[in-house]
């Protein structure tokens, strides 16, 4: 298997193998007896079974007996080959306790071929929702519906993986896992988040500013939990949740130390992702949002995706382009592609024409008519044109009549960035564009009641910027990703004083300016100065508590983007 192809296998199945000091750390802090008997639901290429095989002789266990309490279970038969290699390469001896089956297909609780563990360690696989499909999709929610946890259908593949995982520790033992850091914040997590609160006396996650695992975009964290509660048993008292945040691995010997400076949570929220916050941070956020001049977006806007066009190059066309054509101006509807294509907070007529001069791709084809009726129209050549190229047999094209008919074209009253590296835009659509499905439309529910100018220079606050990080998605490559729901949970500040609207909307032309040249800070001083200062009569410490808190969740994403 040639390396493409080999990498194109591992991405397939989410097999990112662990550095051998994670995997040590994991399995140190979960193996705490030589009489432990440890599962790995995923064993890859044996990293934790090794370890912790070391692990046991260190505490004591002779080498038949250490390997005797090793079990593994592995999908992928050439990993599954090399587990077995590297594991009698080590001991001497060939294990009997490593299976070839879907991990998924493993019997809860009490298996005829697994005891019950001490301790389960490993890393599930990082199968996104359109690849963790079919009969595996099915068994896993099967799986974790015994247990008595739903799950989404838009669920990754690790959320099912770890509350299986759990079903296979015997009471008061340990899970030790390396796992997405959506694991704090996206929604179809929340299941995950209570199960672990239920199961667990304390649940502890390690974060990390740096991205620590090699060539993975994605951002990890390390779940550590422990106190499994038994059959139908209850704790006494609440279980604890410690968020415990590291610079990078170098951290990891110091990790008692700072554990025992950090202060547990008692009642977690819904979300974790808060407690990448100081409590000051945290509680003062929580305090300002529920004021009555603060509510989301979805209260104001309905935020959905773009327009899907089924095939871009097709119907998207330069001013060259429509005018070699000689398509219709009546079939014809500006647009946008990509989020560079809105600099600032205003999208403009000049804008839209600077774009055509550009030579962008900046019309997009719009047409519902039957072909009996457009055959009289010069647009009739193109269409041919894209027949011929195949463009009705696309997918999307081949589903819909007729084929070039783009459907849900909407106008929006605004744009919003999908994916930002420095800070999210929303922007005013002045030109009256439409947008690919790269950039989300922003649709206010009673524009006519809405200053356009305002709502969108009012969006550059800190308080509205701290949600957005808080709400959306943070990737290891420094993008802060926001799907159009949680877009919609967004907290905006909504003033009532029509002079204080009226200013906002005085200075939009500035906020605009100043993104434009990158100088976002400039731009979100000058709105917190109007909206938060003068209107909410944030004092200057209650400010710069904000700023902080932003500021923090911002950098941390970026200089993950940093580390290489």
């Amino acid at each position: 298997m040639s390396t493409q192809a080999r990498k194109e296998s591992i991405k397939r199945r989410g097999a990112f193998y662990t550095p051998v000091n994670i995997a040590s750390f994991l399995v140190n802090w979960a193996v705490r007896s030589r009489d432990d008997v440890v599962f790995d639901p995923g064993c890859g290429e044996a990293v934790f079974l090794l370890e912790t095989y070391r692990r046991l002789l260190e505490l004591g266990a002779e080498p038949q007996s250490a390997l005797e309490k090793i079990y593994g279970v592995e999908l992928d038969p050439k990993a599954l080959q090399r587990t077995f290699e590297l594991l009698e390469a080590e001991t001497g001896i060939k294990p009997s306790h490593i299976f070839n089956m879907n991990f998924f297909e493993v019997g809860a609780l009490f298996s005829p071929s697994l005891p019950q563990f001490d301790a389960v360690i490993g890393n599930p696989p990082y199968v996104r929702y359109h690849r963790f499909k079919g009969a595996m999709r099915a068994q896993a929610l099967q799986a974790v519906s015994r247990l008595g946890v739903s799950l989404p259908q838009l669920a990754s593949a690790w959320a099912p993986y770890i509350v299986h995982a759990i079903a296979f520790l015997k009471e008061n033992g340990r899970l030790a896992m390396v796992l997405p850091a959506e694991l704090l914040h996206v929604d179809y997590a929340h299941a995950v988040r209570e199960f672990l609160l239920q199961q667990f006396r304390e649940v502890t996650v390690l974060t990390f500013e740096q991205r620590v695992f090699p060539g993975v975009l994605e951002e990890v964290l390390l779940l550590l939990a422990e106190g499994k509660k038994g059959m139908g048993g209850e704790y006494m008292s609440s279980p604890l949740l410690c968020m415990v945040r590291l610079q990078g691995l170098e951290d990891l010997p110091r990790f008692e130390e700072i554990l025992s400076r950090t202060r547990p949570v008692l009642k977690p929220a819904s979300k974790w992702v808060h407690y990448l916050l100081s409590t000051d941070q945290a509680r003062f956020y929580d305090e300002l949002s529920g004021r009555e001049e603060i509510m989301p977006l979805g209260g104001v806007a309905k935020v959905d995706i773009g327009v899907v066009t089924g095939n871009n190059d097709f119907f998207l066309l330069s001013k060259e382009e429509s005018e070699q054509w000689e398509i219709e101006s009546e079939f014809i509807l500006k647009a946008i592609r990509k989020a560079v294509d809105i600099p600032g907070a205003l999208f403009t007529e000049a804008d839209w024409g600077e774009l055509q001069r550009k030579g962008e791709k900046c019309h997009l084809l719009h047409v519902n008519l039957p072909p009996e009726t457009l055959r009289a129209y010069r647009l009739w050549h193109y269409i041919l044109y894209g027949q011929e190229k195949g463009v009705n047999s696309g997918f999307k094209c081949r589903t819909r009549e007729p084929w070039y008919g783009v459907p849900y074209i909407r106008i929006p009253s605004a744009f919003l960035t999908y994916m930002a590296n420095q800070i999210p835009r929303l922007v005013l659509n002045e030109a009256g564009a439409v947008s690919t499905n790269t950039i989300h439309g922003v649709y206010l529910l009673s524009p006519e009641r809405v200053n356009g100018r305002a709502f969108v220079a009012s969006f550059y606050n800190s308080l509205t910027l701290l949600s957005a990080e808080l709400v959306g998605r943070s990737y290891g490559g420094g993008v802060l990703k926001l799907e159009t729901q949680e877009a919609e949970k967004i907290k905006l500040v909504i003033p009532k004083d029509t002079r204080v609207v009226q200013e906002l909307a005085g200075i939009a032309p500035q906020v605009d300016g100043l993104l434009r040249q990158k100088h976002g800070d400039e731009a979100i001083a000058l709105v917190d100065r109007i909206l938060l200062g003068d209107y909410l009569k944030l004092d200057d410490r209650a400010l710069s508590l904000l700023r902080e808190s932003h500021r923090s969740l911002q950098a941390r994403r970026m200089t993950r983007a940093k580390s290489r």
